[in-house]
Order: structure tokens, then sequence, then C-alpha cells
């Protein structure tokens, strides 16, 4: 696969009192990804930008500050270029402070780990340029924390440099990135125009927030791994894979037997059925059954196999006629398509309810009320 060069930068810091005047709400690592065919064009490009809105200086999110209309002008720049961006925000009001994260050099440890363990989905090869932070003694510790976690069977071979952002473009445009996302998400510097700034990034940035994991925005299948098929396909493959290698061999857990039975029958499928096959939910259900030694329900099926693989991140293909890991950009989006045909209806359906039953009773009732309904309100009002 071809190597990824990637270029990173933060906003914030690891203290986590957000009390105290100066320490940021959010701490937020930016990872601009670029293919190696791309990087010669893409640096110069990011060097033409920083020369047209900095002249002399560096292009630097705090050279902008509260300046939006300015700071939206780079960001449309930058959306031109060929680059995406995998970002990290840690919402420090939400962290539990028992883990060990109190601790800066934990806390960065952490937080790095997580990004470029996201970033290892997509390259198998990785050449890794930070921008400098803190003493040398750190610079290294941390290099090796790395190399030590992220090593192995994932890469071929990674490497992991620091440098000053003043000598490569790309690390600037790190830090802009990272900047103006703390515009949209960190509290102590959340723009009036946030909206806007994040509906000028969505086509660039792909950002998860933790601890809550959620992700906005999307590594998108038709704008920067998409010129080849067989990205999504090891990626898929990939991630099947990993969860196998950390399932126990020896556990009681029958949920968990069936979802490596699942699993392996999905593997098994996917290398020898033709393009596009999908294994049925009967032949599967078969499978389970016959290694448990009992029937398995559709529901336990569905939510004890199937759900707690997605929620595991494992990418499964579903329709009709069943399941089967996708191998093309092709299979995502028929996926994609799929699942907006079945939950689309559903919440409209909740949306029209929801809006007669306020009707008669006067507003009394909102049947989308409390904070265990929050997700579907949202898309209920979306939808409307």
């Amino acid at each position: 696969m071809e190597r990824l060069h990637v270029f990173v930068d933060e906003f914030g810091d690891p203290h986590l009192d957000t009390s105290k005047d100066g320490v940021s709400s959010t701490y937020i690592v930016a990872a601009v990804c670029v293919r190696d065919r791309a990087l010669t064009n893409t640096t110069a490009a990011a060097e033409a930008i920083r020369s047209k809105h900095f002249q002399q200086g560096e292009m630097k999110s705090s050279g902008v500050g509260p300046n939006d209309g300015r700071r939206l002008q780079i960001i449309r720049d930058l959306a031109k270029v060929d680059c995406f961006v995998i970002a990290f925000c840690a919402q420090k009001k939400n962290l539990n402070r028992n883990t060990g994260l109190e601790f800066k050099k934990s806390f960065i440890k952490f937080f790095a780990s997580s990004l470029y363990k996201r970033i290892s989905r997509c390259a198998d090869s990785l050449q890794v340029l930070i921008d400098e932070h803190g003493s040398e003694v750190f610079q290294d510790e941390l290099r090796k924390y790395l190399l030590t976690k992220l090593s192995g069977d994932m890469f071929s071979d990674p490497t992991f440099e620091f440098s000053n952002s003043k000598d490569h473009p790309l690390l600037q445009a790190a830090d802009f990135f990272a900047g103006s996302l703390a515009r949209v998400y960190d509290d102590k510097k959340q723009s009036d125009r946030y909206a806007e700034i994040k509906s000028a990034l969505a086509s660039k940035v792909s950002v998860a927030l933790w601890p809550s994991g959620r992700e906005e925005g999307c590594i998108p299948s038709s704008e920067f791994f998409n010129e080849d098929d067989e990205n999504v396909r090891r990626y898929c493959i990939r991630r099947a894979e990993e969860y196998l290698d950390g399932a126990r061999n020896d556990t009681d857990d029958r949920d968990e037997i069936a979802r490596v039975v699942f699993l392996d029958s999905l593997i098994a499928h996917h290398t020898t059925s033709e393009p596009g096959e999908f294994l049925s939910t009967v032949q599967l259900k078969k499978e389970i059954s016959s290694r448990l030694g009992e029937p398995i329900s559709d529901h336990r099926f569905r939510s004890a196999v199937v759900a707690k693989l997605r929620d595991a991140d494992v990418v499964i293909s579903s329709c009709s006629r069943g399941y089967r890991l996708p191998s093309s950009i092709g299979d995502i989006l028929e996926f994609a398509t799929f699942a907006s045909s079945i939950a689309s209806p559903i919440v409209l359906r909740v949306s029209r309810a929801r809006r007669g039953i306020r009707e008669a009773t006067l507003g009394r009732v909102d049947m989308l009320e409390g904070p265990q309904l929050a997700s579907l309100r949202s898309m209920a009002e979306c939808l409307d």
C-alpha cells in the first residue's frame, strides 16, 4: 500500500483543571495526511496558501485569532489541497481524572496513541512528522512509546520524527486545522460563527470526540482514500482480523464465541465467494448454532453478535440477502444506502407521531423529551 505522510500539531494543553485561566477546555490533535504521490504538489500548495495569507510569517491559527472571516477564507483555500485531516478532540470536562490522565506525559501519550491508531487503519506504511513539543527527552520518550505501541503487523516501517513548524508548511497547516477546530469545540475559544467554520471544515476533516467516541465527519470514500478500492478492502479485513486477534480463545462468553464464528465465516466467505455475494443470515445462524450447540435467536444474533461487532469498529455490510465484509467503495455506499432506507423512514414516523402528540396535548407531552432520547430527538429534528 502507498506510503502515507502525516503532519501533526496540537491545540491546547494537558492540564485538566479547566477553571484556571490559560487552561484550554479541550485538547486537540490534528494530523494532515498526504499520499506519497501527492506530497510534492501538496507541500507547494500549502506554501502558496501560507505566502498568500501570511506573507513572510508562519501559517498559524493564533495569527488569525478571532478574525473568523479571514479564517474561513484560509480554510476554504486549504480545502482545495490534496490532503485529509484526521483529528482527535479530548473534551476535558468529561474525562475521568482517576485514570492517570492528570499526569502530562500520560495524557499526551494516551491521546497521541489513540490518534495514530485511527490513522493506522488507512495505511500500512506511515511517515509521521510531529511539531516539536516539550523537551528533547520527552520527544524521545514519546517516539519510543509510539513505535512500541504501533509497530507490528499493521505497519511495515513506521517512522516518527519531530520538526520545527517553520520548516514545513504542512506542519503549519496542521496547526491551523487544530486551532480552527478549537473555534468549534473549545468552550473558551468557540466562535459565534462556529457553525460556518464547522461546515467549511466538514469536507476535509474527520474529528473524533473523546470520551464520547462520537465522530463528526468521516474519512470520505469519494475524496481522499478513494482511488483504490484495495484501501477499503484491506481496512475492512484488518478490522475483522484485529477483533479476532483480541478475542480470547478460552472464553466462556458464549456471545463472544458467536462473534468469532460470525467473523471467521465472513472472512472465509470473502476469500472464496464471488465479488458482491452475501452470506445469508440463515447460513450464519446455522454456523453459530452448530458451534454453540444451541439455536441462536434473531434478536440475539442482531444485538449480541452483529451490533457488538459494529460497536467494536468492525465494518460489516448487510442487506436483505445477508452479510459480508465490504471489498470496495461501492460496497460501503450500498450498505449506507440500505441503512438509510431503514433508518430514515422510522425516524420520520417517530417525528410525525411526536408532532401529533404535542399538538393533541397542547405541548404538555413530548415523547422525545429526556436525555435518554437525545440522539433520536436530534435525528428527528434534522429530518424535520
